[in-house]
């Protein structure tokens, strides 16, 4: 995830680089949806664990023709010191960071052992500043975040955060309220990948053309239509009704993907093509991570509220996954603001 967005963006020319990782992306999204059908076909004829065997194969070819194919020069700017200490400070930080965010929700945010985490994570959070504020060789160098860096970065945690209730709720209302079938389940949490995959392509090569700030901005806000598109559903709403949100969203998912990426990556230097890919996937991460925590946790928060005023359990469903939507919808709507507040102006370079 962390070094295939940098060898892409080495290996093709500025010209190319949206087109190149959009298809990377576009072929990563296949492979998964690959896996989700292979998968089910698996548990069925031979069990469970014949996931994991199956991966044994695969995990060898990949590793072959990585070690076959996957060949670069080490030039002397590439020669440094592995910072150790910023490392473990950092590791302990984010682990620190992902306990707190999903064991706050589920034992209290003021429990002893959920208080004692927030005080781990800002210990090594702080003993990881220092370190590296006196290392030559940082892990994370001050001049990777430029104005355009930062903005991505902090859309693309918005958006993450606000839109992976979609695993983690939307199921829930499918087939509680809905009645999806697990087959209709399977089909229509397959839509968003699919469309995806189609977007990312076009959305890569669009980025090329046009300042990827602003490609990213209006895939973003294909999104915020649709997650604002789910606030409207209740009980009479249908399978398809929600289908055609799930398309939308993934065609503004695979868009966005591809041309937030090239945003950023166009303004990395190429000595850190590295740390750029990194921020992306970590911010998508921590997007997914907090989600889990904080969104539930509102979730949680409205379905109690609503049952206190004597609404059935099948309503307060409802209405606690609107509003929580409402408030995914806000989240994704500040990321769009982010963006736009470039002013669509765009740079595309990677020597810096």
């Amino acid at each position: 995830v962390t070094t295939v967005p940098a060898l892409v963006t080495r290996l093709f020319p500025d010209a190319e680089r949206g087109r190149a990782l959009g298809s990377m992306m576009s072929v990563g999204t296949i492979g998964m949806i690959t896996a989700t059908l292979g998968g089910g076909f698996l548990i069925d004829a031979f069990g469970w664990d014949s996931i994991f065997l199956f991966r044994v194969p695969l995990g060898l070819i990949a590793f072959f023709l990585a070690y076959a194919v996957l060949q670069e020069a080490v030039s002397d700017e590439k020669q440094g010191r592995l910072d150790l200490g910023g490392i473990i400070a950092l590791f302990v930080a984010l682990v620190a960071l992902v306990l707190f965010l999903n064991l706050g929700g589920r034992f209290g945010w003021a429990s002893v052992s959920v208080i004692s985490l927030a005080g781990l994570m800002l210990a090594a959070g702080t003993w990881f500043v220092r370190i590296e504020t006196r290392s030559t060789e940082t892990i994370i160098a001050p001049d990777v975040f430029s104005g355009p860096v930062n903005r991505a970065l902090i859309a693309g945690f918005l958006m993450s955060m606000a839109t992976f209730v979609n695993l983690f709720i939307l199921p829930f209302f499918l087939s509680e309220v809905v009645g999806a079938s697990a087959l209709v389940l399977g089909i229509l949490l397959t839509l968003p990948s699919i469309a995806s995959a189609a977007s990312s392509p076009v959305a890569g090569w669009l980025s090329d053309r046009f300042p990827s700030d602003r490609v990213a901005a209006g895939a973003l806000s294909i999104i915020l239509l649709a997650t604002y598109g789910f606030v409207g559903l209740d009980e009479a709403s249908s399978a398809y009704d929600v289908g055609l949100r799930l398309a939308a969203f993934g065609i503004g998912m695979g868009s966005f993907q591809a041309s937030n990426a090239n945003s950023v990556m166009g303004n990395i230097a190429s000595t850190r093509l590295g740390t750029g890919a990194a921020l992306v996937s970590l911010s998508m991460s921590l997007g997914m991570i907090t989600s889990v925590g904080i969104m539930t946790a509102l979730f949680d928060a409205f379905e109690a509220d609503a049952l206190a005023t004597w609404a059935t359990e099948h309503a307060a469903f409802v209405t606690a996954f609107s509003q929580t939507y409402l408030v995914a919808t806000v989240l994704v709507a500040i990321g769009v603001t982010v963006l736009a507040s470039t002013g669509f102006r765009g740079t595309q370079q990677t020597d810096m």
